[in-house]
């Protein structure tokens, strides 16, 4: 700490990342001792602490990692929902693929590692997200066939609090808008991006199975929606010889969130009777934030998380002005939902064992 002109000297074994639990917890003390724990410095610890960790590891800047060696994308799966149709297990999320300067480049990678299915959404960089993707098969030559496109729709942005809009004409609109945008006549999947619980399940099903028949979609199903509400719309369905939702989009991850990331939002914690559930129904499960944004890969460590809770505190005590998720403080407003979310005790401890585990199987902790 420079003001104090002090220096602390912490041990790191090279036999097991255990250790890095240990010098994040007494980084943390020390910031906390100092007076030092702010956003700025939590940043600099951050690629500190990252960097001593990998080279705990062995790890040398510009290393090949192993999630580069081993690629989780060439894992594909029958969908019966989708006649059979093949899609890899990971699953390219769009959701910031407007924000990238390369984005070619990035889906030239994911295509290259086996990955073939795509996660979209109508409010994704305002439908500018749809449109790169659709560009990029279409200047790739990539067969309809060939690909699993996902797309969700009847929901407003960040700005609203991602409110559903469950209107007939709503869904309709931003189905065809992503259609339009992606270049092709029909999803694969198209999903109900939230719920709005309000509205009959019966209304939203007959909705659906219109469009259904018209050919826009070969399977549609729910995101965020609650495990009731799921088997309702699908009992419904069943009774009344209509196609069922045979897709679930919700977060589920070896990081359990210590409440719902987003407004609105829904996270799985299976059951034996609900794993059934969904295997009897033939309810396909499209795991969101599966890594907790980063969470499950190192992205965070506790001093992140009590930053975070300082924060908090002093936005209770009327110290600091609290974050909001539209204008200027949106970016820090949604970092701070992850971070308070993933960062548990619980969560570094599976983090930790995940590691463990990484190590003695020559794996990265993001592929355990």
């Amino acid at each position: 700490a420079e003001p104090t002109g002090r220096t602390r000297t912490f041990e790191l074994s090279h036999e097991s990342d255990s250790s890095s639990a240990v010098f994040d917890a007494a980084v943390t003390a020390l910031l906390a001792e100092e007076g030092l724990l702010n956003p700025a410095t939590v940043q600099e610890l951050r690629r500190l602490t990252s960097a001593v960790h990998g080279a705990t590891r062995g790890e040398s800047v510009g290393e090949q990692s192993q999630s580069d060696r081993v690629s989780a994308g060439n894992t594909r799966v029958s969908l019966p929902a989708l006649g059979g149709k093949r899609a890899s297990k990971a699953v390219f999320g769009t959701l910031f693929l407007s924000r990238t300067k390369e984005a070619f480049s990035l889906l030239d990678r994911a295509w290259a590692l086996g990955v073939n299915t795509f996660d979209c959404a109508a409010i994704y960089g305002g439908g500018e997200c749809e449109r790169i993707l659709g560009q990029w098969l279409l200047s790739r030559g990539i067969s309809r066939d060939d690909v699993v496109l996902c797309s969700k729709g009847a929901c407003d942005g960040q700005e609203k609090q991602w409110a559903a809009n469950l209107a007939p004409e709503r869904i309709a609109s931003d189905l065809r808008s992503s259609l339009h945008r992606l270049g092709v006549d029909n999803l694969d999947v198209f999903m109900l991006h939230r719920d709005d619980e309000s509205v009959p399940v019966a209304q939203i099903v007959k909705t659906m199975d219109e469009l259904h028949k018209e050919g826009l979609f070969t399977a549609w199903g729910v995101s965020n929606w609650s495990f009731p509400r799921l088997k309702a719309a699908c009992a419904w369905a069943r009774d009344h010889n209509c196609v069922a939702p045979s897709f679930d989009s919700v977060q589920f991850s070896l990081a359990e969130p210590g409440h719902a990331v987003w407004p609105k939002t829904t996270f799985l914690v299976p059951t034996p009777e609900i794993s059934d559930w969904y295997e009897q129904n033939g309810v396909s499960v499209l795991a969101w934030e599966c890594l907790g944004k980063g969470f499950c890969s190192g992205k965070w460590t506790p001093i992140d998380a009590a930053a975070v809770a300082q924060r908090s505190a002093d936005v209770e005590a009327g110290l600091l002005p609290p974050l909001l998720p539209s204008g200027a403080t949106s970016d820090q407003w949604r970092e701070a939902r992850l971070v308070s979310a993933y960062c548990t005790n619980e969560n570094f401890a599976r983090r930790q064992r995940a590691r463990d585990l990484g190590c003695q199987l020559g794996l990265e902790p993001s592929q355990v």
